[in-house]
């Protein structure tokens, strides 16, 4: 029998394991240097890289957005000191208490608590955004402050902030022109240049301020910091200042703005004045008007539902997006297609006794005058704004050649004005009802009006008087009044005065150019006729205007319109204005230029449901005139309807 030796076996079995737990623990230790060797020599840039990275951040810095003026340099848009109360996430243990307790000190509008307590929760719960501002609320008046500042101890993570703030020091003066800044939304922010906006809160959302936004912005900066492992800020390393946005000097008289705005009391409607040497616009109203002041920060829904539910729409800016019948104001125009195709001459009269027949058809288009103007030239017709001429004239010529030669003074397309939202307008013919027929978004749009594609005689008759189908905008009125002043030379009508760089001080003059060519191939003697048409409708003794240019002290020419809204039957005879409902009064217009021999102005004035356009809108205009010549106004009197 062998004798075993276990005190050997012990040892060796002890060895061995030793043996084999060293070569794991050097096994182990092998690993743990190559993977420090990896980290500190191969990785090293990398990591180095991602360490920096997290301890230095580079923060957007906003630039100065650009301000804007009026032509004398009156400002209109201007950014001003503003404080806001705002939360740090971090330092709010009970964000409902702390905002709840917050509102009873600072008014806060109480639809937005809700939302504030949840932004402040989300963040607490973002490990890396817990440190950031939250604004609670933005411009703080005085009294806010001070209150703020009594009970500041009992609000740990609410503090008030200094900002900037855009500022609109006249209101509700050429709210539609200048426009207004808000809240860049999610639709915005989806299309924006993200490096352009990097820090930036607002956008231009209407007028001027949308129009030019890139031009008002200017360039973002940059702020490098050190922070520490949770993001917050320990020092600041370095600053690369922004470049303020470019002041923008407009071509707007804000004085001659104010005296069309407040012409307009009483009605909606708009007014343009247009410099009809430059294109300049020197007054652009749209009444009713809203305060500007209510949007930047953000409107409530309260003034927004005011503001949206007003039956006058001031929201709608009337001189580029109203489209309205032209009525009586296109008769110059229309006339003088009349001379330019060789359908009449300045001599040769048309009898009126008061309403037009069309061959084999029982129908009357009445006058305006039931008992008629007699025989009427063309100048009479303009000077007393005969519908019988004009209604024999457009049969005569037919409405493709009308619309054609219209086509030239910018009815029926944009005016490219330097505003967005612009509309075209509408000149009718027989292809235009055509495409409105065929074209189903078109046709719903006309709701049963375009009853068949075929352009009936009827339709050419009221076109010729401006009615009908004929829609067009305030602005496209002066544009063409403009044209008509200058015997055919068109003018870029444009808002943009001179763009200065604020940093340097270097001014740039923007070039525009007229949507439409000369009109070079209509005789001077055309003209005159024309011209001295609208000269007698104020000046002249049966001009439908003429109490509106009594004892006026410059020259001037023009024409009255009137755009029907609500028709009257065969037999039925016209009712006084203050007996028919407002929403269906007639329209008032008005078109005029001045001085008479050297036109310097051109006027457009809409007054809807004014009822006449020498009673209502003939005097807006005068005002503006007077304003722009520096004469007092004389005394108002009772005008005629027409």
């Amino acid at each position: 029998m062998e004798i075993k030796d276990q005190f050997k076996e012990t040892r060796l079995f002890v060895s061995r394991t030793v043996i084999a737990v060293a070569m794991v623990f050097i096994f182990l230790f092998g690993i743990l240097l190559y993977r420090m060797f990896y980290l500190q020599v191969i990785k090293h840039e990398e990591f180095s890289t991602k360490s920096k990275d997290n301890r230095i951040k580079v923060l957007p810095l906003p630039p100065r957005r650009g301000l804007i003026y009026d032509r004398n340099k009156n400002i209109l848009a201007d950014n001003i000191p503003s404080f806001q109360i705002k939360a740090i996430p971090e330092e709010i243990k009970d964000p409902e208490k702390t905002i709840n307790e917050l509102s009873e000190i600072i008014a806060i509008d109480q639809e937005k608590i809700p939302k504030i307590i949840e932004e402040i929760k989300l963040k607490k719960r973002n490990r890396l955004k817990r440190h950031q501002d939250l604004p609670i609320k933005t411009r703080l008046d005085s009294s806010e402050r001070d209150n703020f500042a009594v009970y500041r101890h009992k609000f740990p993570g609410i503090d008030i902030k200094a900002d900037t703030s855009r500022r609109y020091p006249l209101k509700n003066i050429a709210s539609h022109v200048v426009g207004y800044v808000g809240r860049i939304d999610e639709k915005e922010l989806q299309n924006l240049n993200g490096a352009e906006y990097a820090g930036s809160t607002h956008i231009g959302k209407n007028g001027i301020e949308k129009h030019y936004e890139k031009t008002l912005l200017g360039e973002v900066g940059s702020e490098t910091i050190e922070v520490n492992n949770v993001g917050r800020r320990i020092r600041s390393l370095s600053k690369e200042p922004p470049l303020p946005g470019k002041d923008l000097v407009l071509t707007i008289d804000i004085e001659l703005q104010k005296e069309a705005e407040a012409a307009l009391e009483g009605y909606a409607g708009a007014i343009v004045a247009v410099d009809t040497r430059t294109g300049e616009i020197l007054a652009l109203a749209s009444v009713p008007t809203f305060d500007l002041n209510l949007f930047p920060n953000g409107i409530s829904h309260k003034d927004y539902s005011a503001l949206l539910n007003n039956k006058y729409k001031p929201l709608v800016n009337k001189f580029i997006r109203g489209q309205y019948p032209p009525g009586s104001t296109v008769k110059p125009a229309i006339g003088l297609a009349g001379l330019y195709n060789n359908i009449v001459t300045a001599d040769k009269e048309t009898y009126c006794p008061g309403f037009y027949q069309l061959p084999r058809v029982s129908h009357k288009y009445r006058d305006w005058k039931r008992w008629g103007h007699g025989k009427t030239n063309i100048k009479k017709a303009i000077a007393e704004s005969c519908d019988v001429y004009f209604y024999d004239l457009a049969y005569n010529m037919g409405v493709d050649k009308t619309a054609e030669f219209l086509d030239r003074f910018g009815f029926g397309k944009k005016i490219m004005i330097d505003l967005p939202g612009e509309k075209s307008g509408v000149l009718p013919n027989k292809a235009w009802k055509k495409k409105v027929w065929n074209t189903p978004k078109l046709r719903k749009r006309y709701r049963g009006r375009v009853d068949s594609p075929t352009w009936y005689h009827g339709e050419t008759l009221i076109a010729g008087i401006g009615q009908g189908f004929f829609l067009a905008t305030p602005l496209q009125l002066a544009y063409s009044t403009a044209i008509i002043a200058n015997k055919g030379k068109p003018v870029p009508l444009h808002l943009l005065k001179e763009i200065i760089d604020p940093v340097s001080g270097k001014k740039e003059v923007p070039m525009f150019r007229a949507p439409t060519e000369p009109i070079t191939d209509v005789r001077a003697s055309d003209w005159e006729v024309i011209h001295q048409g609208m000269r007698e409708v104020v000046h002249g003794r049966r001009g439908t205007a003429r109490k509106v240019g009594k004892d006026a002290q410059y020259e001037f020419a023009g024409k009255t319109g009137t755009a029907q809204v609500s028709s009257i039957k065969q037999n039925e005879e016209a009712k006084d204005c203050a007996d028919i409902p407002e929403k269906l009064r007639d329209h008032a217009l008005f078109i005029a230029f001045a001085p008479f021999k050297k036109p310097e102005i051109a006027v457009a004035v809409i007054a809807e449901h004014g009822c006449g356009g020498s009673s209502v809108a003939a005097p807006i205009a005068r005002r503006v005139l007077d304003k722009y010549f520096k004469i007092e106004p004389p005394p108002a009197e009772e005008e005629d309807k027409r």
